[in-house]
């Protein structure tokens, strides 16, 4: 359940919608022997094998950069590829910024579409995980949901917020997602021994996610580096929840202005005012949520791809 494969869900059911005929397939998976068009999610993992298929069935591909896939410098198979796509795709202003330094040859093949949102799954009158349902009624509960790798930096919050966890015992963090390089989760795990008020929960099942962030006092993001506005947040956002997130680009598209923290006292600052006075904060995420549902519609997403999508098939 990362990322990468939200947004390849929400694409396809927005595709469909306008008559197109799609089928996903991760990368090392056969694909099939007739298509018009391909569609490679992350121009390192999925551009060199799209350009290999595209080019042995003669047809258009085209590339979406994930955002991961725009730190550090490609590799030449990776170029190769991005310059023979037919189109290419960034999720928001400043990952195409980063694209145009990459590769200079984009010139009109590159557009903005931004990412959009789609309500987490939601079950009426499901019982709580039973990890919540324990939960005492005073504890407050700072959510992250976050693969552990290194560009993530879910170690970062865990020790900004061991100082604030000092000062407020009922305080929790806890992580939400899978191990995504080797050896980080045995490092999480020693880090939350280390310190008890944080829980590595491991993978939540996504229609589960919902539950945890409603719980929350806050959801939070210490990334390094994000590919547009990321699926999680807006998520959240669309459930009203207060957020924090790190001051980097793709942050600043959203949740921007004063969501973001520049360094760790920053974060325990702005986190200390969320939980000090929860009914301003959920009176201010009851205003963004307004925000993410104009700013990141699903309709409008799904025209901006069906558009593109026409030019080709």
């Amino acid at each position: 359940m990362r990322g990468n494969w939200t947004t390849a869900a929400r694409l396809v059911d927005g595709l469909k919608r306008s008559r197109h005929q799609l089928s996903t397939h991760q990368v090392g998976e056969e694909l099939p022997q007739q298509c018009d068009l391909l569609i490679a999610l992350n121009s390192t993992k999925s551009g060199p094998g799209a350009h290999q298929y595209a080019h042995a069935q003669q047809i258009p591909f085209i590339i979406l950069f994930t955002g991961t896939d725009l730190n550090g410098r490609p590799g030449n198979a990776t170029t190769v590829a991005v310059n023979a796509a037919a189109a290419l795709v960034t999720l928001g202003t400043s990952s195409a910024r980063r694209a145009r330094d990459l590769f200079p040859d984009c010139g009109e093949r590159l557009s903005i579409i931004p990412q959009a949102v789609s309500p987490l799954p939601e079950a009426r009158g499901a019982a709580l995980p039973e990890v919540l349902a324990e939960l005492e009624e005073d504890t407050e509960l700072v959510f992250m949901p976050t693969g552990l790798r290194a560009i993530k930096n879910p170690e970062r919050a865990v020790t900004a917020l061991a100082p604030l966890a000092q000062t407020r015992p009922q305080l929790r963090l806890w992580i939400a997602g899978e191990e995504l390089e080797e050896g980080a989760a045995v490092s999480m795990q020693e880090l939350c021994r280390k310190h008890p008020f944080a829980r590595w929960l491991g993978p939540i099942p996504r229609d589960q996610l919902a539950a945890f962030m409603r719980r929350a006092k806050a959801v939070i993001s210490t990334s390094k580096s994000e590919g547009g506005p990321p699926n999680a947040l807006l998520e959240a956002g669309l459930l009203a929840r207060p957020l924090l997130a790190s001051d980097i680009p793709a942050h600043r598209e959203f949740p921007g202005g004063s969501r973001l923290f520049k360094d760790d006292r920053g974060l325990r600052r702005k986190l200390a005012a969320i939980l000090d006075d929860p009914d301003q904060a959920l009176l201010a995420a009851a205003s963004m949520r307004e925000e993410v549902r104009q700013g990141f519609a699903a309709a409008r997403e799904a025209a901006a791809w069906s558009a593109l999508v026409h030019k080709f098939v």
